[in-house]
C-alpha cells in the first residue's frame, strides 16, 4: 500500500477515535493513584498510615461509582457498554475493597489507547476549550493527593512526639482537612519543628487549590446570569431601543400644508401657502 493511503487511513481512524476529555484524564489520574494507594496498602507496616489510605481510597471509590453511573447512562447501548466495552470491571473497580481496585486497569488501558491514538494536540486542544473544568479537575485531584500524603506526612512525624495530639488517622485527616481548606479550628495542630513546615506547606498549597475550586463555583452561579443578561435585553435596554426608534420616526415626518377643505382651520393666503413670512408681505403692499 502506498505511503500516501497509510497515512489518509491512519488520519481517518485517529479522526474516528473518540478525543479523551479531560474527566476521562481525571479518572486515569485517580485509577493510577488509586492503584498505587493498592501498593501502599500492602508494604506499609504502620497500620495508621494504612487506615489513612483506606479511607482516602473509599473517598475515591465514590468518584469511581458516579464515572460508573454517568458512563452507563450515556452509553448508546447499555448492555453493549457493560457487557461489551466491559462495564462491569468499572463496576467492580468501584467497590471499596483494595483488592478489587485491579479491575480499574482495563479503564487505565483504554484510555491510554484513545490518548495514543488520539494525539497529545488534540487532547491539550480538547483540555484549553475548556480550561475552567480543566483547572477544577485538577485542583481536585491535587486536593486529595495532599490530603492523604499531608496527613500520612504530620501522622509519621507527629507520632509517639511529646505532647503530640495528632495520633491517629482521624486525627491527621481532619488536621489535613481543615488546613486545606485554610479554617483551622485549632484542635488538631503540629507540635514539632518539622511537623509544622508540613502545616505551613499545607497551608500554602490549600490556598491555591480552594481558590480555584470557589473560583470555579462562584463562576458557575453567575454564568448564567450574565449569558442571560447578554442574550435577553433587560427592561431598561427595550425602553431605549423604543425611544430610539420614536425620536427616528419624528425626524422623518415632514411638515404637511393644511388643505382649505379642513374643517375648522382658515383659509390660507397664497404667501401663506408658499411660505412667505407676514413681513415680507407687508413690504410689497407698501411699493404698490
Amino acid at each position: 500500500m502506498p505511503a500516501e493511503a497509510v497515512e489518509r487511513t491512519e488520519a481517518v481512524d485517529r479522526a474516528s477515535v473518540p478525543t479523551p476529555t479531560p474527566f476521562d484524564v481525571f479518572v486515569l489520574a485517580l485509577t493510577i493513584f488509586s492503584l498505587i494507594n493498592l501498593l501502599l496498602v500492602v508494604l506499609l507496616s504502620n497500620d495508621d498510615l494504612v487506615d489513612v489510605v483506606l479511607i482516602v481510597d473509599g473517598a475515591i471509590c465514590i468518584i469511581f461509582f458516579a464515572d460508573f453511573l454517568v458512563r452507563l447512562r450515556h452509553a448508546p447501548s447499555r448492555r453493549g457498554y457493560f457487557i461489551g466495552d466491559l462495564g462491569w470491571l468499572d463496576l467492580v473497580g468501584s467497590v471499596p475493597v483494595p483488592g478489587f481496585r485491579i479491575a480499574r486497569v482495563a479503564r487505565v488501558v483504554w484510555i491510554s489507547r484513545a490518548a495514543g491514538r488520539s494525539g497529545l494536540r488534540r487532547i491539550v486542544r480538547s483540555a484549553l476549550a475548556d480550561r475552567a473544568g480543566t483547572s477544577l479537575l485538577a485542583a481536585v485531584f491535587l486536593t486529595i493527593a495532599v490530603l492523604q500524603y499531608g496527613s500520612m506526612a504530620i501522622l509519621r512525624i507527629e507520632d509517639g512526639a511529646e505532647g503530640a495530639n495528632i495520633q491517629t488517622a482521624s486525627d491527621a485527616l481532619w488536621w489535613s482537612y481543615v488546613s486545606i481548606t485554610t479554617v483551622g479550628y485549632g484542635d488538631r495542630f503540629p507540635v514539632t519543628d518539622t511537623g509544622r513546615v508540613i502545616g505551613a506547606a499545607v497551608l500554602a498549597v490549600g490556598v491555591g487549590l480552594f481558590g480555584v475550586i470557589t473560583g470555579f463555583l462562584a463562576n458557575m452561579f453567575l454564568a448564567p446570569r450574565r449569558a442571560q443578561q447578554a442574550g435577553q435585553p433587560d427592561g431598561t435596554a427595550e425602553l431605549r431601543l423604543e425611544l430610539m426608534e420614536i425620536r427616528r420616526l419624528i425626524a422623518g415626518i415632514q411638515p404637511q400644508s393644511f388643505d382649505d377643505s379642513s374643517p375648522g382651520i382658515p383659509d390660507s393666503s397664497p404667501h401663506e401657502a408658499s411660505g412667505e413670512a407676514p413681513s415680507v408681505r407687508r413690504l410689497e403692499h407698501e411699493r404698490d
